[in-house]
C-alpha cells in the first residue's frame, strides 16, 4: 500500500488545492518557525509546539451529542467534498486529511456510519499500522479527540513526524499480564514523562488484541469510567518491518480537554487528541503559539493524562483478572 498511498496523495493534491495549500503550509512549518521545540534535546520526553491555523474547525469541534446530531457527517460519502476521492481498503475508505499535521496525513473512515469505538478493533488496526508502513496510525476516542465521534475512523500520519514514539527511555514491563513474548507489555518511568500509558510490543496481532482488550476492560474498571461508555483512550502504533514488531501506546485520558481551553483572556485553544498526548501540541492561533512555554503545554498534558493513581488501580485490576483466568 505504502507506493499507492503516496500516489494517491501526490493525486489528490494536484487536484485540490486547498489542500495542496495546506500541505504545503505543514511542510513548511520549520523553516518558517512554526514547529519548535520545548523540551532539551536530552529530556527522555520531547514537547513541540506548531502553529497549524487551518486546524482551528477540529480543535474547536463540538462533539457533544446535540451538537452532532445536529450537523450532516463529513465523513459519509455524500457529505465529504466534491474535490476528495477514496482509496477502498476493505470496509474502510482511506481519504487524504485536507487540515494536515503533517506531510503525509490520511483518515481511514468505515465504510459504515457508526460510531468512533476501538473495541474489537485492536487487530484491524495493527493491519493497518502494518500496511501503511512508515506511518502512525492513530486512534482518537469520541472523547478524547475525535471531531466525528458519529463515524468510525482512524488516521495515519507520517512516523517522522511524531514525537516520542520511538521513546529512548527506559521501559518497566509488566510481567506476567501479556502473553509471553509475543505481546509484552511496559510502562515508562512515572518520573520521564507527564502522564501513565501503556506500551504493547507485539509480534503477533491476535496477542496484541487480547491484550489490549484487556486494558480497555480494565480502564472501565475505573470508577470514574463506569458509566458503560467507552473509556476515554487515545491509541497509536507503529509497524516496524526489520523486526516485525507492533508498536502500541495505549494512553488513558481523565478529561477531553484542559482548564485552560477556552477564548477568554489567559485561555488557550488547545484540545489534546493523540498527536498532542505524544508531544506535538497543536495551537491553531499564532497568539496560543507564541505563550505556549514547556511547563504550560506539561501541565495540560497532565491533566487531561490519567492520574498516576488510577492507573495503578487499573493495573492491579490486570493483574487480579489476569491471575483468575
Amino acid at each position: 500500500m505504502k507506493q499507492n498511498q503516496g500516489l494517491f496523495l501526490e493525486s489528490e493534491l494536484a487536484a485540490w488545492p486547498m489542500a495542496a495549500e495546506n500541505f504545503a503550509r505543514i511542510r513548511r512549518a520549520v523553516d518558517e518557525g512554526n514547529r519548535l521545540a520545548l523540551s532539551a534535546p536530552s529530556a527522555p520526553w520531547h514537547i513541540e509546539k506548531m502553529a497549524v491555523n487551518h486546524r482551528r474547525a477540529s480543535t474547536t469541534a463540538k462533539t457533544d451529542a446535540a451538537s452532532v446530531a445536529a450537523r450532516p457527517c463529513f465523513l459519509c460519502p455524500a457529505n465529504r467534498p466534491a474535490n476528495q476521492s477514496a482509496l477502498r481498503w476493505r470496509d474502510f475508505e482511506i481519504l487524504v486529511n485536507p487540515f494536515p499535521l503533517s506531510a503525509q496525513h490520511f483518515t481511514i473512515a468505515s465504510t459504515r456510519h457508526e460510531p468512533q469505538s476501538i473495541g474489537g478493533r485492536f487487530e484491524v488496526m495493527a493491519h493497518l499500522a502494518r500496511e501503511m508502513e512508515g506511518m502512525c496510525v492513530f486512534y482518537n476516542g469520541p472523547r478524547c479527540g475525535a471531531s466525528a465521534p458519529d463515524h468510525l475512523h482512524f488516521q495515519a500520519v507520517a512516523a517522522s513526524d511524531v514525537s516520542n514514539l520511538r521513546m529512548n527511555i527506559a521501559k518497566e514491563r509488566i510481567e506476567g499480564i501479556g502473553d509471553s513474548d509475543e505481546a509484552t507489555l511496559s510502562l515508562p518511568p512515572s518520573t520521564s514523562t507527564p502522564f501513565p500509558f501503556f506500551i504493547i510490543e507485539s509480534t503477533d496481532d491476535k496477542a496484541l488484541s487480547r491484550l489490549s482488550e484487556r486494558i480497555i476492560d480494565a480502564l472501565g474498571n475505573l470508577s470514574a469510567c463506569s458509566c458503560g461508555e467507552e473509556p476515554p483512550v487515545n491509541v497509536a502504533m507503529l509497524y516496524d518491518l526489520p523486526s516485525g514488531t507492533t508498536l502500541t501506546y495505549i494512553i488513558p485520558r481523565s478529561k477531553h480537554r484542559p482548564a485552560i481551553y477556552g477564548n477568554g483572556e489567559g485561555q488557550m485553544l488547545v484540545s489534546p487528541a493523540t498527536i498532542e498526548m505524544l508531544g506535538t501540541v497543536v495551537c491553531s492561533r499564532h497568539d496560543d503559539f507564541n505563550r505556549l512555554d514547556l511547563p504550560t503545554a506539561t501541565a495540560i498534558l497532565r491533566e487531561v493524562g490519567l492520574p498516576h493513581e488510577d492507573m495503578k488501580k487499573a493495573i492491579s485490576y490486570l493483574m487480579a483478572t489476569h491471575r483468575r483466568c
